[in-house]
């Protein structure tokens, strides 16, 4: 199983009547090299500090975002926070809210020089197709915070009450 994802700056956008930076990420899902589910968004987001607002999808999903604190520009490990809370909706007219999320972080321990700061999400927001369980984001990095590595792990229910977790590594 792997996850191909591509970021790409677009620079300069409005987004509910706002002045924001824009960046599109396209995901590639695939499963023995076959792809089986691709998508592609635009997070809505500004920086100084790093504020997101929202995104919007190519199926026409539209989500709003109420962040309530700033991700820290140094924590100490073990510290974490309530991030935001977002609505989706099935589109921009934000008459059929189809989803509410919430987003935490997190910095843990990986050794004695290199950390993982995470963001959880109280949904597969990366699995379109199916929701159900939670992600994380993970970021290693050392004490400068320069990003060494990543990860993307989801956890998903299963029918017989487990859950089942697939961590994908960056390469």
């Amino acid at each position: 199983m792997s996850a191909e994802i591509q970021v790409t700056p677009k620079g300069s956008m409005v987004f509910n009547n706002k002045s924001v930076q824009g960046t599109e990420i396209n995901t590639i899902n695939k499963m023995n090299n076959q792809i089986t589910n691709q998508s592609v968004a635009i997070n809505y987001f500004t920086l100084n500090p790093l504020i997101f607002h929202g995104f919007t999808d190519g199926t026409g999903k539209y989500s709003l975002s109420n962040q309530t604190t700033t991700i820290p520009k140094m924590a100490t490990v073990g510290a974490s926070s309530k991030l935001l809370t977002e609505n989706v909706y099935a589109d921009s007219s934000m008459r059929n809210k189809i989803g509410t999320y919430n987003q935490d972080w997190s910095l843990s321990r990986d050794t004695n020089n290199t950390a993982w700061f995470c963001i959880e999400t109280s949904s597969n927001l990366l699995l379109s197709f199916d929701p159900a369980g939670t992600s994380s984001e993970c970021y290693k990095i050392n004490a400068k915070g320069d990003i060494l590595a990543s990860k993307v792990t989801l956890s998903q229910p299963s029918s017989n009450g487990s859950t089942k977790t697939v961590t994908l590594n960056s390469q």
